[in-house]
C-alpha cells in the first residue's frame, strides 16, 4: 500500500495485515532534516510500514521514485512477491503509476477519500493536479473505491472510471467502544483540528450556547487542535469558559476515552466526506449531531443522531434539544452493534478480502 499523507491509508493497512502481508510505503520530502535521505522500518504483525524522506528540493519525481523502488524491493525480498498494489489518493502518487505497474506486473487499486472531489467544497477546482491525475490515471487501474458513495458519485461525475464501490474508513474497536458508567451530568463531546472554515466552531459555540440559555445542566468537552486561542476567546465572548473543557489530543486512546465519558457527539463542519470521528464515536455507542456534509447521511439516521443544514444556528440549537430530550431513546449499546458491521476491522477486512478473491480467481 502507497501512502502520501493522513492516517485513513493506515487504518486500512493494519485491517488487511489482520489476515494478509502487507507493506505500508510512505515517501515524503522533509527539508528540515540533516541527512539527505532518511529511512525508518516498523513492524505491527503483518503489517510492515517503510517511511522515507528526502530533503532534496529538485528532481522531487526522482528521488521519491528511488525511494519508492527501494521499499518495493525490500517488501520482495521480506515477502518473495507483491499481489497487489494500493494507491492511498491520486495526487501527486499516481504519478509514479505507469512505471511501478511495469515494474510490480500486478493488479492496482486505489482508495480515495480527497474532499476536493465533492462539488460544493472550497477545494473544488476542475483543475486542480489531483484531479487532473486521477481522470487520467483512473483508466488503467483494475479498480477505485471511495470511502463514502457521496464521494463515489461526485467521482463518476467528473469522468473517474473504474469506481468499484466503498470501503468506509475502519475503526479499532478494541479502542472505541461504548462505556456503560458515563458521568452523572450530561458532557456533549466535540472533536477536530478546530480550524473554523473548516470545522465551523463559530458555529458549534454559538449553538452550545443558545442550547444553553435554555437548558443550562450541561457541559461540553472540545478535543484536538492548536487552535485554542481562538476558541477560548468565544468562550469568553459567550460566558461559557466555565462550561467548556478544551482538551488537546494526545494520541488515539486519549480521544476514545473522552468519547467515552461523553453522551453525545457534535459536528458543525462547513465541508466534510466521511469523517473517522463520527465513525469512532457511533462506535462509542454515541449518538451523533453533524451538518449535512459528504457522505454522512449513508451512516446518520434517527436511530443513532441527526442531520442539519450547513451553518444554520437554528436547526443546530433544535437538534441538541431533541437529543438532549429524548436520549433515553437511544440504544448506546444498539448504536454500536450497527456501527460495528460498517466500520469494525472484520467487516472491512471482509471487502479487503473479496478484492484479492477476485484477482485469484
Amino acid at each position: 500500500m502507497l501512502k502520501e499523507n493522513g492516517n485513513f491509508i493506515h487504518r486500512h493497512a493494519q485491517t488487511l495485515a489482520l489476515s494478509n502481508y502487507v507493506s505500508l510505503v510512505h515517501v515524503y520530502r522533509n527539508p528540515a532534516q540533516k541527512p539527505f535521505f532518511s529511512y525508518s522500518t516498523q513492524i505491527e504483525g503483518g503489517l510492515i510500514s517503510y517511511v522515507y524522506s528526502y530533503k532534496g528540493r529538485f528532481f522531487k519525481f526522482f528521488l521519491s521514485a528511488f525511494l519508492f523502488y527501494k521499499a518495493y524491493k525490500q517488501a520482495c525480498v521480506r515477502f518473495g512477491k507483491v499481489d497487489l498494489v494500493i494507491w492511498n489518493v491520486f495526487y501527486p502518487l499516481a504519478i509514479h503509476f505507469f512505471w511501478l505497474r511495469v515494474m510490480c506486473r500486478k493488479p492496482n487499486y486505489a482508495i480515495e477519500h480527497w474532499t476536493g472531489f465533492l462539488h460544493n467544497t472550497p477545494k473544488f477546482n476542475p483543475k486542480h493536479p489531483h484531479l487532473l491525475l486521477a481522470k487520467f490515471t483512473s483508466k488503467f487501474l483494475n479498480g477505485i473505491y471511495g470511502v463514502s458513495k457521496n464521494l463515489n458519485e461526485n467521482m463518476k461525475l467528473l469522468g473517474i472510471k473504474n469506481i468499484k464501490g466503498v470501503i468506509y474508513n475502519s475503526v479499532d474497536t478494541s479502542i472505541f467502544y461504548p462505556k456503560k458508567d458515563k458521568p452523572i451530568q450530561f458532557n456533549w463531546i466535540h472533536v477536530s483540528s478546530l480550524l473554523n472554515d473548516h470545522k465551523n466552531v463559530k458555529l458549534l459555540i454559538a449553538a452550545f450556547s443558545s442550547f444553553d440559555n435554555q437548558c443550562p445542566n450541561t457541559i461540553m468537552t472540545v478535543v484536538g487542535g492548536e487552535n485554542h486561542s481562538e476558541i477560548k476567546q468565544l468562550l469568553e465572548s459567550y460566558k461559557l469558559a466555565k462550561k467548556v473543557n478544551l482538551i488537546k489530543a494526545t494520541n488515539i486512546e486519549a480521544v476514545a476515552a473522552e468519547m467515552q465519558n461523553s453522551h453525545a457527539l457534535l459536528l458543525s463542519s462547513n465541508y466534510e466526506n466521511m469523517p473517522c470521528v463520527i465513525a469512532e464515536a457511533l462506535c462509542c455507542g454515541l449518538p451523533v449531531i453533524t451538518t449535512q456534509v459528504g457522505g454522512v447521511s449513508e451512516i446518520i439516521d434517527k436511530n443513532n443522531g441527526l442531520v442539519v443544514p450547513i451553518n444554520d444556528l437554528q436547526q443546530y440549537t433544535n437538534a441538541m434539544k431533541k437529543i438532549y430530550q429524548s436520549y433515553n431513546n437511544y440504544n448506546n449499546l444498539k448504536i454500536a452493534n450497527e456501527a460495528n458491521t460498517l466500520f469494525a476491522a472484520d467487516a472491512i477486512l471482509v471487502q479487503f478480502n473479496q478484492i484479492l478473491e477476485s484477482e485469484k480467481g
